[in-house]
């Protein structure tokens, strides 16, 4: 017999083959060549040929003439994919070109063996409308009473599976096997270039594809159930799919978990189809010829992405309960926030393609964002004011400092409450003018962690998806705004800048005295509601606006606890006399982080400061030093808005305290 054949029966069952084999061979002969290849008699041959390896069977069958090329065939095709082949679907993201998707799936027959399930791929094959089949090998661990001891013994197993790849269907279908198998065969097309997501049916996409009417048995989970009534339930009746009220009533209060459909075959075979809903599967309930499988299971799974992407036009909110970024978020995402955050990966992903700069979240807000992920976002109130001719944010008329929103459905926060709706307090904008509650609206900018999040199941769906480096977003209420970043490097250091030269070219000898005393300055002293008219000494006051005022000739604002600007200053930057917003904080002498109280309040000003549409630069000035990660963090803000940003650090604001004191020491 040829070795071609003899290495089909690598994808058949084991079931299969001995069956074959009993049916063929005279269970004499059987007994015989089952002694000659495992060198052991045995006195019921069709219970121990059960017990043998996929290669140990091959063995015998290479023996038994009895078996002919065209049995082996016949097997082959009939039985390669089981008695109940079922399937976990997963919507594929390919940039591949045709030549070079085969070639990224031929290189998967070198993929490493894993220690554990040792998975390597063994054939790759193409049929109809360009989908790949892959068969793949991986070993499991069997166990088993041993005949000769009758004691408990195991022994490896080389399994077979197979996954459907259609990238230009944008579906993948894994034969089921073990989850750890599945996720390496995923991840090692990752490697080369074809990214899949798992799918979750949604009632509504599984009606779309099968009638009602054929429905023969469903399993439900009841959303409010009773004290004395079980959440689960499963029903089956020859009939249920007439059974319209009984159906409506249960999908009324309940979740529909899976079905079972009768499906008529094409070439008159009948089988059910099951939909496992919340896993993601289908199944068939009998053996199918290889030729009908592939061409009903195509069909069933093509129409179900088919309608999955048509949710992507018309019903973001489906397609977020449909798609799963689990095993690309893990446990960084709460189970409540998943869906609105899904929500607003769809929604990128049909700005990106359609080129829209404005795409509706439909019931996803920004309040709803900020509720459910409240360290992801930076939030703040915005309006328009006709007689500033610009969006700002919103203040509190009462005490005069920024409201921003809370991390509850309705209220928002400011220096003299909090929590409280907007309705009952008195607005205004940075100029004093009377703002319209109705006017307000919330918005969020995402922090790189959000941002990290949205990019990486962006990247799993879309070839051409969110890029950080490209693409910014905002959330105004429903609505998702994009924008594109044309600018690279916003951060300009201070001896970059004329108006800032002058303090950051002094020499650093013997500085130690200064910065020792730079770390304790405040934003504001106790005559800080005085600033302009200021006659305190630095060293009495202690306070960072006047050293500020002394060396950079700035006009300071009077402060209050969620101050916007400290003070406006004219930056030259590439030419350009630009207004910048000055944002000051207090000294420090431990490192500032975007976690620490210092770092977060800074990052909330500088998102207000950005959204003003008359801020041009944000210059921010803190005695302390800045790590790496809140830098990175308002650099990226910035960024995002095409906002210049400057940022006078310990080693600069030493500098300017040191020429302050000499300023007062002249002036005295």
């Amino acid at each position: 017999m040829a070795q071609r054949n003899l290495g089909q029966l690598r994808l058949v069952k084991l079931d299969a083959i001995v069956e074959a084999l009993l049916a063929k061979v005279k269970p004499e002969d059987l007994a015989q060549r089952y002694a000659e290849v495992t060198t052991s008699t045995t006195k019921h041959v069709a219970s121990a040929l059960r017990t043998l390896s996929n290669g140990r069977l091959r063995q015998i069958v290479a023996l038994c003439p009895e078996l002919s090329e065209r049995d082996i065939d016949r097997l082959f095709e009939e039985f390669r994919y089981g008695a109940r082949p079922a399937f976990s679907l997963y919507l594929v993201n390919c940039p591949l070109s045709q030549g070079e998707l085969e070639d990224a799936i031929l290189a998967a027959v070198d993929w490493e063996p894993e220690e554990e399930h040792r998975t390597r791929v063994i054939d790759v094959d193409q049929f109809d409308k360009g989908v790949f089949e892959v068969a793949f090998s991986y070993q499991t661990i069997h166990e088993y009473l041993d005949p000769a001891t009758e004691a408990l013994a195991e022994r490896p197993e080389l399994e077979y599976g197979f996954l459907w790849l259609a990238p230009h269907g944008n579906y993948m279908a894994i034969e089921s096997c073990p989850m750890p198998v599945a996720q390496y065969v995923r991840k090692s097309l990752a490697d080369s270039g074809i990214r899949s997501v798992p799918l979750r049916f949604h009632q509504d996409v599984v009606d779309s594809v099968v009638s009602p009417d054929e429905l023969r048995a469903a399993g439900f989970r009841i959303l409010n159930p009773s004290d004395d009534e079980p959440i689960n339930q499963r029903y089956s009746d020859p009939n249920m799919g007439n059974k319209q009220r009984f159906m409506h009533e249960m999908r009324r209060r309940s979740e529909q978990l899976e079905g079972v459909y009768e499906q008529r075959l094409s070439d008159g075979d009948r089988t059910n189809l099951r939909f496992n809903n919340r896993g993601g599967r289908i199944a068939f309930s009998k053996r199918l010829p290889t030729s009908s499988l592939r061409r009903h299971g195509c069909a069933i799974i093509e129409k179900l992405v088919a309608t999955l992407q048509s949710y992507l036009e018309t019903d973001l909110s489906s397609f977020a309960r449909i798609v799963s970024f689990e095993s690309v978020w893990g446990h960084r995402v709460s189970a409540a926030a998943r869906p609105s955050l899904k929500t607003l990966v769809a929604a990128i992903h049909v700005a990106k393609r359609e080129g829209r700069g404005q795409v509706g979240l439909g019931e996803v807000t920004a309040r709803r964002l900020l509720e459910a992920m409240p360290r992801y976002w930076h939030a703040a109130l915005m309006a328009y004011c006709d007689q500033c001719a610009a969006a700002q944010p919103v203040r509190c008329a009462c005490c005069d400092s920024v409201i921003t929103p809370a991390n509850t459905p309705s209220g928002c926060d400011c220096t003299c409450s909090q929590d409280v709706p907007l309705d009952v307090r008195a607005l205004c904008c940075w100029d004093a003018h009377s703002l319209d509650p109705a006017d307000c609206s919330v918005e969020v900018w995402p922090s790189l962690r959000a941002v990290e999040l949205v990019a990486e199941a962006s990247r799993e769906i879309a070839a051409q998806g969110f890029t950080p480096t490209e693409d910014a977003f905002v959330i105004r209420d429903d609505q998702l705004v994009m924008t594109k970043i044309d600018v690279n490097e916003v951060l300009i250091a201070p001896i970059g800048i004329p108006e800032l030269r002058h303090v950051a070219d002094l020499p650093s000898d013997d500085l130690r005295g200064a910065s020792t005393f730079a770390v304790k300055l405040v934003e504001k002293c106790k005559k800080a509601g005085n600033c302009t008219n200021c006659g305190v000494s630095i060293r009495d006051g202690r306070c960072l606006m006047n050293v500020l005022r002394l060396v950079l000739n700035v006009t300071p604002r009077p402060h209050h606890g969620h101050e916007f600007g400290d003070a406006a200053l004219q930056i030259t930057i590439e030419g350009r006399c630009l207004q910048a917003r000055l944002l000051a904080k207090k000294g420090s002498a431990r490192a500032v982080t975007p976690g620490s109280p210092s770092g977060q309040e800074l990052i909330r000003q500088t998102v207000s400061a950005c959204m003003d549409s008359r801020t041009q630069a944000v210059v921010v000035a803190i005695p302390a030093t800045c790590d790496d990660q809140l830098r990175t963090t308002l650099r990226e803000v910035c960024r995002w808005s095409k906002r210049w940003l400057v940022i006078l650090d310990l080693n600069y604001l030493a500098r300017a305290t040191a020429l302050a004191f000499d300023k007062e020491c002249l002036d005295g």
